[in-house]
């Protein structure tokens, strides 16, 4: 069993707020754009809660927000063996 730990620290954020500004440039240039804007409408109305219904950039409240706690939320929640993928290249066959 393999045990993943996340140590990040506000100041660990605070290096990648030149990361968050672009990001954030990059949710009101979709906003601007009608088909991006097209877009988002149709796969909110088509998968509504399910989360293909939510915008893969986020919001720029929820880009704005984010706290150490919430990434080490979502790194327990999906970092976990379940979904973890073994995969295997070469000239192997099933003898090897």
């Amino acid at each position: 069993v393999i045990m993943l730990f996340l140590r990040i620290a506000a100041k660990d954020l605070d290096r990648a707020r030149p990361d968050v500004i672009f990001h954030l440039a990059a949710i009101a240039t979709t906003e601007q754009d009608p088909a991006g804007l097209l877009s988002k409408r149709l796969m909110q109305r088509m998968f509504s809660a399910h989360p293909y219904g939510g915008d893969p950039l986020g919001t720029p409240a929820s880009v704005r927000t984010l706290l150490p706690a919430d990434l080490r939320a979502f790194h327990q929640q999906f970092y976990v063996a379940r979904n973890a993928l073994v995969v295997i290249v070469g000239d192997l066959d099933r003898e090897s």
